[in-house]
């Protein structure tokens, strides 16, 4: 069974709250989509707020979409072409879909399957080639992951190295080796612009859905972060 919830967000372009709403399934037994977690929420007002020009002509790549809100965000406000990927992405299509309808929303969407464990290395490369912004919100929650996360995005960086790379997750209490990997696959992990996007939020006094988000996860438990490029390789 569908069912349906709004996400708030502060559209700062027209100074008001704007809703989205996403569709998903009453089957908590279905990982992943019954529910929008809080770092695709966080992701989505990054989105609404600060990308417009990074997104301008380009397209979004979503890792691990779920109910792909920030894919949702980035065609809504910024017309963007979005291309959402899961290993079950053929299970969420109907979600997505449904999602967005009900936001007025033509849907220029391109649903790709991408298991990180066992990928085309080529595929990936060639798909990087046609977007300029990735995103993956929560898709840190495993640590036997990290690695086949990781190869992903490198490869993506290096099919376009012009690719910027938004990795949002939620703090768990299990991500002391992140930077490790993250060194690891040749990325920096940016926390400055963490950092500005929550100053500009608490500067505005918004009083919508961060206002919940700050009841249940401090800032320092609810991390955003930019890979920004790969680090350069030192000379020998």
């Amino acid at each position: 069974m569908m069912s349906a919830s709004e996400i708030v967000l502060y559209n700062f372009s027209v100074s008001e709250v704007t809703p989205i709403i996403i569709k998903y399934t009453d089957n908590v037994t279905t990982e992943g989509i019954h529910i929008a977690w809080l770092s695709s929420t966080f992701i989505s007002q990054y989105i609404l707020t600060e990308m417009q020009l990074s997104l301008h002509n380009k397209c979004l790549l979503e890792l691990g979409c779920g109910l792909a809100l920030p894919s949702l965000v980035a065609s809504k406000f910024h017309s963007t072409k979005c291309f959402v990927s899961d290993k079950d992405i053929q299970l969420l299509q109907p979600f997505i879909l449904s999602s967005a309808a009900l936001n007025g929303l033509q849907c220029d969407f391109s649903f790709v399957e991408l298991n990180w464990a066992a990928f085309d290395s080529a595929a990936v490369k060639d798909l990087a080639k046609c977007v300029g912004v990735v995103v993956a919100s929560d898709c840190l929650y495993d640590e036997r992951e990290y690695d086949n996360l990781f190869a992903v995005m490198r490869e993506l960086k290096e099919g376009n190295k012009e690719v910027e790379i938004l990795l949002g997750y939620e703090d768990r209490g299990a991500f002391d080796c992140l930077e490790e990997y993250a060194e690891c696959y040749g990325f920096r992990l940016n926390d400055e612009i963490n950092t500005r996007f929550w100053q500009r939020l608490e500067s505005a006094g918004i009083a919508v859905s961060y206002t919940h988000l700050r009841a249940h996860e401090t800032p320092e438990h609810l991390v955003c972060r930019l890979l920004l490029e790969k680090k350069k390789k030192k000379k020998k």
